[in-house]
Parts: structure tokens; C-alpha cells; sequence
């Protein structure tokens, strides 16, 4: 038996990672090769260690060594804390192989094992209008704002502030132009109260022409 054999698995660990709090590099370079047979961590620890130990070193195959790594799918810096700053990391270079490194790293896959659909419960059907309709429902739609967001709730707030739905009923009428008409309230308010009467609210809803108020937060 070899007097210079390597040590068990778990030894070898021990010692490299030693070595590396330790700052002990030319060891952990002298341990390279029994490090190799370590073929659970080698891709994705102790290569990328041995390289960065090499650089501490100044040997010149450090960067070939990084580039195997590299090449073999190494992506996750994190465990490795300051090892790649205080290295690689002040090479003038470093934000272009880092990007390199970065971009080994794989999305998780995502499997679509079921898409669920609602079955409509009565027939559907589609009401379209004719020119003149149609002409005269983009003519009425209010003008975008200065968001997507902001859009989508001013025009959420018009059409609920012009769609006459009671609950228990609905228009009957396929037309759009139909049955966005605003309500009429101009007839119950020019309307004399009868004699005795509790006086009528002032309803506090926003004009139909104004954008809803703004959501806490947003801008």
C-alpha cells in the first residue's frame, strides 16, 4: 500500500473545507487530484475552489481550470460567499464571465398536468353590431389614461356607472348602445317631492366622466 493514500471521503472533506476558511490554499491545490475522485461535489464545489485556489496561487492554468467548470454547468455562486470577489472577482473581466456563469443556471421545468374549463350552462351566443352601432359605441367609449392600470378601472367604473342591471333581470335589448345608457335620474330629480315627503340624497358617487380614485401605493 501507498504511504501517500489518500484519505476517506469524509476525511478528505473535512480537510479540504478546512483549508478554505483557512485560507490554506496550496494545500487545498495539493489535494486536487484526490479531490477529482470525489466525483459528488467535484462539479459543482470542489472545481470551482481548486480554481479559485490556483488564482491565490498564480498559476496561470487557474482561469483554464475555472473554465472547465464553466463548461461543465456551474451556476450557483451563493455558497461561495467572497471566495469569487476576492479572486476572479478583480479581474477586469469578471462581470462578463460571471454573466457567463449566471447564465448556466436552468429554470426549474414546469409540467401542465391539468387545465381545468368551466362548461357554460346555457347556449352563448355573440351580439354584433352593425357599422353605424358600432361607430356610435366607439364614439361613447371615454379616452385611455396615462396607465394601462388607470384604464382598465376608469373603464370598469363606466360601463358599472351605465349598465342598468337591477339583479333580477336584464336588458333585453342585444345592443351595446342600449344597454350602456346611463341611468335616468334627470327625471326623478326634476321630479316635485310630494307633500310630506323626506327630502331626497344627494347621491356621493363620482361623476361618470371622472376616473375612479387611486389604489394606496400606487402613482
Amino acid at each position: 500500500m501507498s504511504e501517500t493514500a489518500d484519505p476517506p471521503v469524509g476525511q478528505l472533506r473535512t480537510l479540504a473545507t478546512d483549508h478554505i476558511r483557512a485560507g490554506r490554499w496550496a494545500e487545498l491545490v495539493a489535494l486536487e487530484p484526490a479531490l477529482r475522485a470525489d466525483t459528488e461535489y467535484w462539479p459543482s464545489w470542489w472545481m470551482a475552489t481548486c480554481a479559485i485556489g490556483r488564482w491565490h496561487e498564480g498559476r496561470a492554468d487557474a482561469r483554464d481550470l475555472l473554465e472547465e467548470c464553466i463548461a461543465l454547468g456551474f451556476h450557483d455562486m451563493e455558497p461561495f460567499g467572497t471566495l469569487f470577489d476576492n479572486s476572479f472577482g478583480t479581474e477586469e473581466d469578471w462581470p462578463a464571465l460571471r454573466a457567463r456563469i449566471e447564465a448556466n443556471a436552468q429554470l426549474p421545468p414546469v409540467a401542465l398536468v391539468r387545465w381545468p374549463c368551466s362548461r357554460p350552462i346555457l347556449p352563448l351566443g355573440l351580439s354584433r353590431l352593425d357599422a353605424p352601432g358600432a361607430a356610435r359605441l366607439a364614439a361613447r367609449l371615454p379616452q385611455p389614461q396615462a396607465s394601462a392600470l388607470a384604464t382598465a378601472e376608469m373603464l370598469l367604473g363606466w360601463v358599472t356607472d351605465r349598465w342598468r342591471h337591477s339583479g333580477g333581470s336584464h336588458d333585453a335589448p342585444q345592443d351595446a348602445n342600449v344597454v350602456l345608457e346611463p341611468p335616468r335620474r334627470r327625471d326623478r330629480r326634476a321630479r316635485p317631492a310630494a307633500p310630506g315627503s323626506p327630502p331626497r340624497r344627494r347621491s356621493l358617487a363620482p361623476s361618470q366622466n371622472a376616473p375612479p380614485p387611486a389604489r394606496p401605493g400606487l402613482s
